[in-house]
């Protein structure tokens, strides 16, 4: 349907195309519609989740628990599983899988209108969806370690905590992993979130459209030099490699390779599986036979726990960290492709991936509330320590997250949507049915 002229003359040329979208809004007001359909073209048409990537955030969730809570709650002589050592130390990886996921989700949109030519997503929707997204989670979390802890604090102490809540904790001196060590990942990723729109604005700028051969070429040459970069601090500081760089107090080492410098690496898979899917690249046997890639992916994954487990040094924690982006790019890759109804397995962990950000956030308070109600660290041992521990920390977590999923993030993931999609002046819902359904189609929503 045509736009009247008078309608058209309001806008510049990117508005001007997305009216062109919308179709004819009758008396809706032109920019109030451009921003409803800026806010609804991040998101697939009809705005489903995919199971596959939330299953994958339930696999990355358990493998960080189980990290954490293994090393905590059972004794480290406990060799209760055969190979478990191997597998152990891998689990510290999860974090790596959330980065991947995150890289596929937050740049393929903008990857997305870079390829195609379209306006890029309108920046304050997007915004508003990422700080009502991981702010109020964490803060209510934030708040609840604040209170429980609040004896005895110093004015140090009190920085920390903010920091902490603006997600700069990785940027300043002595902050990071002071308060809650698990969250070191969020100022990566508030980082990241900030770092997609600067970067497809700053290749806008330069040509409208962007062949996807050149994107990709960009993002390998990042990706190679973050790893550059996190490994030349590493050997010029003597100190270890990648997120094992959290735990030893050097703060010179923390800021450098700490840094959305040193770990936009981990995302850079995430974001080639993005591109490829945007200009449909995807090879056959990638299409006929995403089971299959599925398991090379993991085999590649084991590949990298043996090869760093009979290495040592920030060359081998390096290769390791590679493979592994490879190996969970390789899985999102088979993930995305495949058709099949999920099974029982596969829709258990999409349930646990739907709260996969509160058990990140709790799991941490409530394992230290585990040993403090046991009256003792690694209050589990023997030959069932290992899954006795793994399934009370889940246990005691689930209902936290679920929790925080219905009373906080739901909510205000739903209030970030209205919001965005709210105009200047009142918007008939046939507008935004129109964007969504001819929105083109992008990576699922996070």
């Amino acid at each position: 349907m045509r736009i009247p002229a008078h309608t058209l003359r309001c806008c510049d040329g990117h508005d001007a195309l997305h009216l062109r979208r919308l179709g004819n809004t009758g008396c809706v007001n032109a920019r109030a519609a451009v921003v409803a359909a800026s806010a609804v073209e991040t998101l697939p048409a009809g705005a489903r989740r995919s199971t596959g990537i939330e299953a994958l955030r339930g696999i990355a969730a358990v493998m960080v628990l189980s990290v954490h809570s293994l090393s905590l709650l059972v004794p480290a002589s406990d060799t209760g599983l055969p190979g478990w050592a191997i597998i152990r130390n891998q689990c510290n990886s999860g974090f790596q899988l959330f980065f991947v996921v995150s890289g596929f989700l937050i740049a393929g949109p903008f990857l997305r209108d870079l390829v195609r030519g379209n306006p890029l997503p309108s920046l304050w929707p997007y915004a508003l969806r990422r700080i009502l997204r991981i702010g109020p989670a964490f803060w209510l979390v934030l708040l609840v370690f604040t209170l429980v802890s609040l004896n005895g604090w110093n004015a140090s102490d009190w920085i920390a905590v903010i920091t902490h809540a603006t997600f700069t904790q990785d940027l300043v001196p002595h902050q990071s992993g002071t308060v809650l060590p698990v969250a070191w990942t969020l100022s990566i990723e508030a980082m990241f979130y900030a770092f997609v729109p600067i970067a497809a604005l700053l290749i806008r700028r330069g040509a409208r459209t962007v062949a996807a051969t050149r994107l990709e070429r960009w993002i390998l040459v990042g990706w190679t030099l973050s790893v550059v970069w996190e490994l030349g601090f590493s050997l010029a500081l003597h100190g270890p490699y990648g997120s094992a760089a959290v735990s030893p107090q050097n703060d010179t080492l923390k800021l450098f390779t700490i840094s959305l410098p040193g770990m936009f690496c981990m995302f850079c898979p995430g974001m080639l599986v993005a591109l490829w899917r945007v200009a449909d690249r995807n090879v056959s046997f990638v299409r006929r036979r995403p089971g299959m890639t599925i398991l090379a992916g993991c085999a590649l994954w084991f590949v990298a726990a043996v090869v760093q487990a009979t290495s040592i040094g920030a060359l081998a924690a390096c290769c390791g960290d590679q493979l592994r982006g490879v190996a969970f790019g390789a899985v999102l890759l088979g993930v995305i492709n495949r058709q099949r109804t999920p099974g029982l397995l596969l829709r258990a962990f999409a349930g646990l991936g739907v709260v996969s950000y509160g058990i990140y956030l709790w799991h941490w308070l409530v394992i230290h509330g585990i040993e403090i109600a046991a009256g003792r660290s690694a209050p589990f041992g023997g030959s069932l320590g290992t899954p006795i521990a793994l399934a009370v920390s889940l246990a005691a977590t689930l209902p936290l997250a679920v929790i925080s999923w219905y009373i906080v993030e739901s909510p205000c993931m739903r209030l970030a949507t209205a919001v965005a999609r709210r105009p200047v002046a009142d918007i008939p819902g046939t507008a935004l049915e129109l964007g969504v359904a001819r929105a083109p189609a992008s990576p699922e929503a996070r």
